[in-house]
């Protein structure tokens, strides 16, 4: 698919006319493939790929890096979910999601030793401005620890980048890019590539967001080498390149 091609289907799917299912069903190819192509708006046409990144964002499966426990804690004593959502960076929709989870759960805070389901009866009595002098006490004797850690998608951009390099380095050692790969842990090549596309995806978000978080070293040669890495990747399986074994890039690699 020629670019004009590419920003088309992308225009057409945020404008709701089409889905990326259907378009891959269309054009013969797998979503895979299909992401690949999007990808490369990055490069060619950034506008247009930041709209595509702002409705499709990319997002780990869960949200390891908060623990709504203390942040419920943390609105108990008086915060709002907007001053909430603003601080941790996550939307007041998933606070007031997770914090339904506590309703009728059975775990136990160990840090107060009170129950998810009486720190939800808190939360609501609060939310109807019913909270009885008891229960005012119970909140202010409530410590509250530390809601948010390292964020999970930055540790993942970290181990990502770290693999890219290591591919690289092997690669330009000798290694096929197979042995290269498997010696990182992946079964095939394909799941470099779907590592890469993640990297370049979270890369771009934060470029979109102006946050600028770490991986200011090396950005540009990444950003410049993308086309090259994904290319190489997906379509060569050796490169012409000397034949070494897995086991020997598990040793010169590491």
């Amino acid at each position: 698919m020629n670019q004009k091609e590419i920003e088309k289907i992308v225009n057409d799917i945020l404008k709701g006319k089409t889905t990326r299912t259907e378009v891959a069903e269309k054009k013969g190819i797998s979503i895979r493939t299909l992401n690949n192509e999007i990808l490369f708006l990055r490069i060619n046409n950034e506008k247009l790929y930041l709209k595509w990144i702002d409705k499709f964002p990319y997002k780990p499966k869960e949200i390891k890096n908060i623990n709504f426990v203390n942040l419920l804690k943390e609105y108990l004593k008086g915060s709002n979910f907007e001053e909430l959502a603003e601080k941790y960076e996550i939307s007041k929709k998933t606070i007031n999601r997770r914090i339904k989870e506590f309703k009728g759960s059975k775990k136990t805070d160990k840090e107060t030793g009170i129950a998810h389901e009486d720190l939800y009866n808190l939360y609501e009595s609060r939310l109807e401005n019913n909270l009885t002098e008891a229960e005012e006490q119970m909140i202010c004797d409530m410590k509250v620890g530390e809601v948010k850690t390292e964020e999970n998608i930055e540790i993942k951009e970290r181990e990502i980048k770290e693999k890219i390099l290591k591919f690289n380095r092997l690669t330009k050692e000798g290694y096929t890019k197979v042995a290269a790969a498997k010696s990182l842990g992946y079964k095939d090549l394909g799941g470099l590539h779907k590592d890469i596309y993640t990297f370049a995806r979270i890369e771009s978000e934060q470029k979109n967001n102006t946050k600028q978080k770490g991986f200011k070293e090396g950005k540009t040669t990444f950003h410049k080498g993308l086309k090259y890495d994904v290319d190489a990747v997906v379509e060569s399986s050796d490169d012409n390149k000397t034949e070494k074994n897995v086991e020997d890039a598990e040793v010169g690699g590491r």
